[in-house]
């Protein structure tokens, strides 16, 4: 009897270890046919495969993209502290500044993906398409604790080709205003990273976030976030407005940067 105990035991085992064998194949083999995604670590493959790597280091602007942004940083130049509005436009009256054509904001699929979801955001407003957010998160090496903004911004000016993003760390407020600004008029949707807490008036605490600006004051006291963890949240208000002192203090409590 005993022996015949055993034996039903055994089987039982087998007959579990192989159900929870077959069950994880089936999730792994769902994720990859979901995300197409081949983890690979060799040169960045031709357009259309799908095999993926980590964007290059090394990669550097062309000619045409180096005389955008020295066209963009001329215009951040000639913005004065007084008036966001370019001398050109003749006008000090205040107005909102906003991307044309609108902007569409994708929630992030996960709690770290927000520089995935606004690299997606952003190519989307650009391009009129972009890569799944599983595939940007592989190429701009993605963590549990998120993402760079200096391979967003690579892979960002890869996807571009024309036109190109820069990354500013550690500037005074006014300069903020003026580069998020200045992206804006170029109808480069910006990039902030910051962080927040639901103590100093926003929706969420984090160490460290980013999103899309979607608008500004001309006179640079307001700014309209595109935010992709709102819609994550399952909260509502993608789009909210802050102050340029509120944003300001939130960019500066963290060094993750900013793009424009």
């Amino acid at each position: 009897k005993s022996e015949r105990n055993g034996q039903i035991m055994k089987k039982s085992f087998i007959a579990l270890m192989l159900s929870l064998i077959l069950s994880l194949g089936m999730v792994v083999n769902a994720f990859a046919t979901d995300n197409n995604v081949n983890y690979y670590t060799g040169a960045i493959p031709e357009e259309g495969t799908c095999v993926y790597a980590p964007v290059d280091d090394e990669y550097s602007l062309t000619e045409e993209q180096l005389c955008f942004l020295a066209e963009k940083q001329a215009f951040f130049e000639s913005l004065s502290e007084n008036s966001l509005e370019a001398s050109s436009k003749g006008t000090r009256s205040v107005t909102w500044k906003y991307l044309s054509g609108g902007f569409t904001v994708y929630p992030q699929l996960n709690n770290h993906y927000c520089g995935p979801a606004t690299v997606y955001n952003t190519l989307y407003k650009l391009n009129g398409s972009s890569p799944s957010q599983y595939i940007i998160a592989l190429m701009c090496g993605t963590n549990s604790n998120g993402t760079y903004l200096s391979k967003m911004v690579k892979y960002l000016n890869k996807k571009i080709s024309t036109r190109s993003y820069d990354q500013k760390n550690g500037v005074n407020k006014t300069d903020m205003i003026n580069y998020l600004y200045s992206g804006l008029c170029y109808e480069m949707p910006p990039i902030i990273g910051f962080a927040c807490s639901t103590s100093n008036g926003w929706a969420y605490n984090s160490n460290g976030h980013f999103v899309n600006i979607n608008g500004c004051k001309t006179d640079g006291s307001m700014f309209n976030l595109a935010d992709p963890l709102i819609g994550y949240l399952g909260l509502t208000g993608a789009f909210y407005d802050k102050t340029s002192t509120q944003l300001y203090n939130a960019y500066n409590s963290v060094n993750i940067g900013l793009a424009w």
